[in-house]
């Protein structure tokens, strides 16, 4: 119930012309998905050019065959590879992760909503399964509505708790995905970023082909005599930005402060 007031209550104060739910395929967004998904005009996946191959067909199927859902895939204008290999010059760390998630995650909902708006100022609601839960206390969302411009954020499960989470889940019983269960991440983006150590041969262990994909682009930027060549490398802690309200699983930053 708190989770569907929070976006009626939004939509009464906003008057949005449309409303977003964002998809990234972990328990988070099934669970917002269960939760509020009625309410929502479009369901949206960001496509980010380096995630899990296995989460981007999960999110297509269980929208379409599971919710009887259209799903809008979204994409970056520029690769992720051009990136690294050109305008970045090298893999990013915690302190350049505000250009991945601008390059990655920003810009393709902001074509998205040019493309739906029909006059300067007009509001937009943006559904997401940021939950006030864990180590995600620390980054700073602690309301369930925060409005940039045209942009109305809107975490309508902000307050659930993990068996909050794993009841409604298990009430609506949809297809689970497998990356999730494996790493406990819906690996929906790996810019690297937050990167763990041993996270991608982790990820390598279940997902030969995603390493081999990363290994290559590692080779790349080492022939191009990149110093950033190395996928995950971390710079000091202290250059580390928190992540933005599209990745809020990018929690490593802050687990060994």
């Amino acid at each position: 119930m708190e989770a569907r007031n929070a976006v009626i209550d939004a939509r009464r104060e906003h008057e949005p012309k449309r409303t977003f739910l964002l998809f990234s395929g972990g328990n988070d967004s099934l669970a917002l998905m269960e939760s509020v998904g009625h309410l929502a005009d479009e369901i949206v996946h960001i496509n980010t050019g380096i995630g899990i191959p296995e989460t981007t067909q999960y999110v297509r199927d269980v929208i379409q065959d599971h919710y009887g859902r259209e799903l809008t895939e979204l994409h970056p204008e520029v690769s992720f590879d051009d990136l690294v290999l050109g305008r970045w010059n090298g893999f990013p760390g915690p302190g350049a992760h505000t250009f991945a998630y601008n390059r990655l995650k920003e810009r393709p909902i902001r074509a998205l909503l040019r493309k739906h708006r029909e006059f300067r100022g007009q509001r937009f609601l943006l559904l997401t399964g940021i939950r006030n839960a864990e180590s995600q206390r620390r980054m700073g969302y602690a309301e369930h509505v925060n409005r940039i411009g045209g942009q109305v954020w809107v975490n309508p499960i902000l307050n659930f708790t993990d068996e909050d989470k794993r009841e409604i889940i298990e009430m609506g019983d949809p297809p689970r995905n497998e990356v999730h269960d494996h790493l406990h991440m819906s690996g929906e983006c790996l810019c690297g970023a937050f990167a763990r150590p041993g996270e991608l041969d982790e990820i390598g262990f279940f997902y030969p082909h995603v390493k081999e994909r990363i290994n290559e682009l590692e080779h790349k930027a080492r022939h191009k005599g990149i110093r950033a060549c190395i996928w995950g490398e971390r710079p000091p802690k202290k250059n580390a930005i928190p992540p933005g309200p599209m990745c809020s699983g990018c929690t490593n930053w802050a687990e060994d402060e």
